[in-house]
């Protein structure tokens, strides 16, 4: 992942760890610190989207939405999502 999305997923993390700890979500500061610190975009390198909203800038966008408090598939089904992950609160 080039230079500048490592910094813009490190201010995605400061952000998601404060807006948690506004809603009351992420109390203890050993906590506080590893959501600011773990890279989550690693671990969820791409995601499934339907058809009218294709990510079209890869990582960057990927990186993004592993910040976001909403849940994005990472493998699609026949049916339905196989996948998903998760939002970040139920990740504490």
């Amino acid at each position: 992942m080039p230079a500048d999305l490592e910094t813009d997923a490190a201010r995605l993390r400061e952000a998601m760890a404060k807006a948690l700890a506004e809603d009351g979500v992420l109390t203890d500061p050993g906590w506080r610190a590893a959501v600011e610190t773990v890279p989550r975009h690693r671990f969820v390198p791409g995601f499934y989207l339907p058809a009218g909203e294709r990510d079209r800038s890869a990582s960057g966008q990927a990186a993004a939405r592993s910040y976001q408090s909403r849940p994005s598939a990472t493998r699609p089904a026949v049916k339905s999502l196989n996948r998903s992950s998760e939002q970040p609160p139920p990740m504490r």
